[in-house]
């Protein structure tokens, strides 16, 4: 339930608002909620008010009334920013080769700097796959999933985005299953192959997940190999498995680094709901 009792007044900073701009304005809110939007009422020497501001139903907060004010004067105050793709949780899981930290705390760690860079609600992109050389794993991509749906200790509004990668079968099953639970929210559909996408050669794909370390970069690029041997029409046949797994679910269903607007057609015609990472401005503007 939202307790409304707590009332908190942000009060004159520069508000932008999905329509307008406004140069000394107020927000009010209640709970955990919005309340009110308005310009900040003059008549004060110091340009600071204790009239109530009120909202189409008459409600309004004054100064004296709040349980707090906020001067933001010389401040922007913006409408929290949304993260639809927010994988930097693995690097916390993973700070170092070969040293993994419990799924917890990463997320903790991940969200601390998520909310100070403005974001308020982060869809983390979790990569359920089995490729040792990236650090991933279908058990740690459980993992961080159940954490998330704990939410111990979150301060953002943190959702699911899975990441299915074709070139793995076991992937393609496992988020499936996943894909049930209620905190996801997106799943997307991937083939990281060298000489495709992003990745011009092995080389390219090596260095993306390894920084070029030793033997792990051998074994990316070995992986990479393996990718690229995956045919396109088992490719095909994946993504169309997984997207009548989802068709009756509320799942949004994303593309991944569609390089030409005829390929955004064919994900759209096979149930897409968005591509992201559009590897050009056509393919984007698509």
């Amino acid at each position: 339930m939202i307790d409304t009792r707590r009332r908190v007044v942000v009060d004159g900073g520069t508000i932008v608002t999905p329509g307008e701009v406004l140069d000394r304005g107020r927000v009010e809110v209640a709970g955990n909620r919005v309340a009110v939007v308005s310009e900040a009422a003059e008549g004060q020497p110091d340009d600071r008010v204790d009239e109530p501001q009120t909202d189409s139903d008459g409600q309004g907060t004054s100064r004296t009334d709040a349980d707090r004010v906020i001067d933001a004067s010389g401040q922007l105050v913006l409408p929290g920013l949304v993260d639809l793709h927010g994988d930097d949780v693995e690097r916390y899981r993973y700070p170092r080769s070969g040293e993994c930290i419990d799924a917890t705390a990463a997320l903790v760690a991940a969200d601390r700097l998520t909310v100070a860079a403005g974001v308020t609600t982060k869809f983390d992109a979790i990569a359920v796959e089995e490729t040792p050389e990236k650090n991933r794993s279908i058990a740690g991509a459980t993992e961080l999933l159940e954490a998330v749906a704990a939410g111990t200790d979150l301060v953002a509004d943190h959702r699911v985005h899975l990441r299915c990668e074709l070139t793995d079968p076991a992937s393609v099953e496992r988020v499936a299953t996943l894909a049930e639970r209620p905190t996801v929210d997106i799943v997307s559909l991937m083939a990281h192959v060298p000489g495709r996408g992003q990745f011009e050669d092995e080389d390219a794909y090596a260095r993306r997940f390894t920084d070029g370390r030793g033997a792990v970069a051998d074994e990316a690029a070995s992986a990479g190999r393996e990718s690229r041997g995956v045919p396109a029409s088992t490719l095909r046949e994946r993504a169309s498995e997984l997207t009548d797994d989802l068709a009756d679910s509320d799942v949004v269903l994303a593309s991944h680094d569609d390089g030409d607007p005829t390929t955004v057609d064919e994900r759209v015609d096979a149930g897409v709901d968005l591509c992201e990472y559009p590897l050009s401005l056509q393919a984007a503007r698509r």
